[in-house]
């Protein structure tokens, strides 16, 4: 991925420290990155770039599940962390598209939480 030179003031940065406070620091990424439109362009270049990012997350997926010399080799660690950052990728895209459609992340959340608790499953 390329790195961008950011030149403006950017809001205070906000660590999580706590189980939670993630949605904060997303919050405050999506603020930096929202001022600069090289970065993010348009809501079809967001999404684009989550179709990017959720396929470089399944390429680690299928090294992880299908390569036993990666799971038996000690790059395992290694591939753990790329997926760690890859989800990380995916979450603060998804957070910028929905700040860019005026989404309720939040509440878009606990509404499909709702809906499939409703749903019976079969076993």
């Amino acid at each position: 991925m390329a790195t961008h030179e950011i030149t403006f003031n950017k809001p205070k940065k906000v660590i999580p420290t706590k189980e939670g406070e993630w949605v904060n620091s997303l919050q405050t990424i999506n603020d930096i990155l929202a001022t600069d439109k090289s970065l993010w362009g348009s809501k079809l270049g967001t999404a684009l770039g989550i179709c990017t990012e959720a396929g470089e997350l399944a390429d680690i997926v299928r090294k992880l599940e299908g390569d036993k010399k990666i799971k038996e080799s000690d790059d395992l660690t290694n591939m753990k962390r790329k997926l760690e950052d890859e989800i990380a990728d995916v979450m603060v895209y998804l957070f910028q598209l929905a700040t860019l459609f005026n989404v309720d992340i939040d509440n878009a959340f606990r509404t499909k939480v709702e809906v499939i608790y409703s749903r019976t499953f079969k076993n």
